[in-house]
């Protein structure tokens, strides 16, 4: 007679049991992504459901094979890791540089990282910016002896990427340029998403391990990057995506991430996948809608336990005090903002392009606000961070504060050269300049800003994710005190509906997701009246 037992295939649990309506619909009711196997006769479910399927079995006396139980115990011993801070596990295969004179090592949850990433060996590293998750990724790739590897980035972090591998992993790498020739006989290959399709044939044909930094730039499955993605990581067992947002506004943008690799099954797929945690709804014929949020406290849980690394900076790193954003608010709305309002107002329909419009206008008269506001900062000798997205912001900010304190602040945008990118960086970090002003996009990664604890943002971004970037590069290790991040708010513009579309509601969303908490739980939110109000 067939008995209640629960076994697993290699890829999924299988469950087996005499017909019983009522333990039939038990299963049915009680254990996400349950499907029946008609040819073989049993139920199957898979991983992301053991904790459910657990409950069942102990409810309807079903024993676990010797490999079902095997599984569980993995599947509870990665839940755990992926919030541990501390491991005892020893990264034997690194180097310790010599970095400021002290012997260099990893930090306790950065081995507990490591930990979790081999044992897994095709996994999410999202722990918050600023954690260190790329010599997890090289210590992890040196630890399963994945080499030669291969690390797709971004174009303005491929140089750092070279830097930090040969310096943990005393390994020869090639960067790879556009136009340039890839050889063998290195140890590592990095290379930007921009040229990686070009390339693609020769590393999935020599590289084992491989690494994606900022791995939410592959969200979007319709893409010739991701496409060049899938080609790259199709049969390698060592896979590591990088990145301090997962999410950036919806579940959906986990669904190719989850994909490339080879975890989608493992929440049961393409469909039961949208049906659980983007909202459930139908949309236009019928279709499923990818825009929504549902069940994303469950999903932050079945990430942990299958394949996501996830730590902040507030419960790892004791000597950085949580960050507090603060909105400070200016009664800047003038002429050029009402231009551009009237102009917009006469038109039939609104889009991006107005909408940005009337965010640019409101930047450049949040200008003379600014500079009163950070004069403040100056005086009392400190340094600070300027983020903007408009070139034209960026340029009469940069005019503005020559005029006012009689020198030339630091400036990258996207069109400052990668060679001279870290020349002006290492300006303001030895302190010959007190003010840097940088492109919301162009600056908002792979760049170190400590020298200064304070971050002000004179535009809102389209992404929470873009702004959590930017805190990012002087919110990190190596910064020695407080941090405050601060938004310049217009009163009665685009601004006040940006600030809390874009921040508090897509924030909140992508922290449930990757931290399993109310963004809202820590967001200090405080609100300054800005100059020339003087502040209050």
């Amino acid at each position: 007679m067939k008995k209640r037992v629960i076994d697993f295939n290699g890829k999924r649990f299988i469950i087996s049991f005499p017909y019983d309506v009522k333990v039939k619909d038990e299963l049915k009711m009680m254990v996400e992504g349950r499907v029946y196997n008609a040819k073989e006769q049993v139920w199957e479910c898979p991983l992301s459901s053991y904790q459910s399927l657990e409950k069942f079995a102990e409810t309807h006396g079903f024993s676990f094979t010797e490999e079902a139980e095997r599984r569980l115990r993995e599947q509870r011993e990665l839940a755990q890791q992926s919030k541990q801070f501390k491991s005892h596990y020893e990264v034997k295969t690194i180097k310790k540089p010599i970095i400021n004179g002290v012997e260099a090592d990893l930090y306790p949850y950065q081995k507990a990282g490591v930990e979790y990433c081999v044992r897994a060996k095709k996994a999410i590293i999202a722990d918050e910016m600023g954690l260190g998750k790329t010599v997890q990724a090289i210590a992890t790739v040196m630890e399963l002896k994945a080499l030669p590897f291969v690390v797709v980035c971004p174009n303005s972090l491929k140089q750092n990427w070279k830097r930090e591998i040969e310096m943990w992993g005393g390994l020869r790498v090639q960067v790879i340029n556009a136009g340039e020739a890839a050889h063998s006989g290195v140890d590592a290959w990095v290379v930007n998403y921009d040229i990686l399709s070009r390339y693609v044939s020769f590393l999935a044909a020599y590289g084992n391990g491989i690494v994606f930094d900022e791995s939410h730039r592959l969200k979007s499955s319709k893409t010739n990057r991701y496409e060049a993605a899938k080609a790259l990581v199709k049969d390698k067992e060592v896979v590591l995506l990088l990145t301090g947002t997962p999410v950036q506004n919806r579940p959906y943008e986990l669904v190719s991430q989850l994909s490339l690799i080879g975890r989608l099954e493992e929440f049961g797929g393409w469909y039961r996948f949208v049906k659980r945690y983007c909202g459930g709804g139908y949309g236009y014929a019928g279709s499923l809608q990818t825009d929504g949020a549902s069940n994303v406290k469950e999903l932050n849980e079945k990430l942990r336990s299958i394949c996501m690394v996830r730590r902040e900076k507030r419960d790892v790193l004791t000597e950085l005090p949580k960050m507090t954003r603060s909105k400070v608010v200016f009664d800047a709305r003038g002429s050029i903002y009402n231009r551009v309002l009237n102009e917009v107002l006469l038109l039939d329909k609104v889009g991006m392009v107005e909408i940005d419009a009337l965010r640019r206008a409101s930047a450049l008269e949040k200008i003379p606000f600014a500079i009163d506001f950070i004069e403040d900062i100056i005086d009392e000798g400190e340094s600070v961070v300027l983020f903007a997205h408009h070139k034209e912001v960026i340029e009469q900010l940069r005019c503005a504060i020559e005029a006012k304190f009689k020198f030339s602040p630091c400036v990258i945008t996207g069109e400052t050269p990668s060679m001279r990118r870290q020349t002006v960086v290492d300006m303001f970090q030895k302190g010959e300049v007190p003010v840097i002003i940088c492109s919301m996009m162009a600056a908002g990664e792979g760049i170190t800003l400590t020298r200064s604890s304070k971050v002000c943002f004179m535009e809102i971004g389209w992404h929470y994710s873009v702004h959590a970037q930017c805190e990012a590069r002087v919110d990190r290790i190596g910064q020695r005190y407080p941090t405050t991040a601060y938004y310049f708010i217009s009163s009665g513009t685009t601004d006040e509906t940006d600030f809390e579309k874009f921040i508090l509601e897509k924030g909140e969303i992508a922290s449930m997701i990757a931290s399993g908490i109310s963004l809202l739980e820590f967001f200090n939110l405080k609100s300054i009246k800005g100059k020339p109000c003087q502040n209050s």
